[in-house]
């Protein structure tokens, strides 16, 4: 949900009920030519019922440059640079601390180190999860020595110093949390209404569902209990 004014500590769109913040994106120094890091968008939202299911639709009202230090709206000048600037801050989030560290790097990386380390060649756990991790180790990798390390490809792609790609990296590593993805989309701070209605939560927590009572499904073919299985 979007924070307040007060919360905020700068200006918040009126009728702002959705916000992407990436403000923590700012503290990281950028090289010479380049846009600082460091947006929030604001959107509205409203839900509409088509063919008996309810649909979120939102309208984008506007955006806070930590650059400018000003809330910029769809028709003042500068919109088409801060709207640009804030695309480069989700593409770098997105790519470096939710795929590349949060899911390559951590979860998959670890799953497949925890169950080759852990259990055997044949425990059903390992065998539900091996198609799941196959050619983690190689991706894991060329993440870690081509695209991550300093002065490779990704270094070069994205706009920090050398310094703060570290740090930028560093971070990711160590402000990560695990949640289970209904708990993540509970945790969005909205009302019940608009979560059911956003596309989110409709697909994503269907797909998770059903990966689950895929997992329940084959582990109870070993395991008659939960207790067997932790033994």
């Amino acid at each position: 949900a979007a924070r307040s004014q007060v919360e905020a500590g700068h200006s918040v769109p009126f009728g702002a009920l959705l916000e992407v913040n990436l403000e923590y994106m700012h503290r990281y120094a950028v090289r010479s030519g380049f846009s600082a890091y460091g947006h929030t968008c604001y959107l509205s939202a409203t839900t509409s019922t088509t063919h008996g299911t309810s649909v979120a639709r939102a309208t984008l009202l506007g955006i806070w440059s930590c650059e400018e230090n000003r809330l910029v709206l769809p028709d003042e000048a500068g919109w088409r640079h801060v709207k640009t600037a804030f695309r480069a801050s989700v593409a770098t989030h997105l790519t470096l601390r939710e795929r590349a560290i949060s899911t390559h790097l951590l979860v998959a990386n670890g799953m497949q180190l925890a169950a080759r380390d852990c259990l055997s060649a044949d425990h059903p756990v390992r065998r539900l999860l091996a198609p799941h991790y196959f050619g983690i180790a190689s991706a894991s990798s060329f993440l870690a020595l081509l695209l991550l390390a300093p002065g490779g490809i990704a270094r070069n792609t994205f706009a920090f110093t050398e310094s703060s790609w570290r740090e930028y990296l560093k971070d990711a590593v160590s402000s990560y949390s695990w949640s289970p993805l209904p708990d993540r989309m509970s945790n969005f701070g909205v009302s019940e209404d608009l979560l059911r209605a956003l596309p989110i939560a409709q697909d994503n927590v269907k797909v998770w569902r059903a990966m689950e009572h895929f997992a329940l499904e084959f582990l109870n073919v070993f395991y008659e209990d939960e207790q067997q299985l932790t033994v």
